[in-house]
């Protein structure tokens, strides 16, 4: 998991530097950029990818809802807190889609 923290923290330092954009009639503005990981890991190599996307996601709600980050959590149907979290922001996300 520790090269895991190491790249998610080096994603989130490269996306932090403000973006200087132009616009079509010259204008200059910069933009901060924030980024939430989920990280999914798990020990069964029968696992399909769906299944591996779809844990990760909910990882993914649990950063967002802690303010951005990473949030590695351990392999899908384990039941532990971060998941169980992660799955109720996934439904509550759904929810409030367009």
């Amino acid at each position: 998991e520790r090269g895991v923290e190491l790249l998610g923290q080096r994603l989130r330092t490269s996306l932090a530097r403000p973006v200087r954009l132009v616009g079509a009639d010259g204008t200059e503005s910069e933009v901060e950029l924030g980024v939430s990981i989920g990280v999914v890991s798990t020990d069964d190599p029968t696992t399909d990818a769906g299944t591996l996307i779809a844990a990760a996601d909910r990882a993914m709600y649990v950063a967002k809802r802690r303010g951005g980050g990473l949030e590695i959590v351990g392999g899908p149907g384990r039941r532990d807190d971060a998941n169980a979290s992660a799955s109720a922001d996934a439904r509550a996300a759904d929810r409030s889609w367009p």
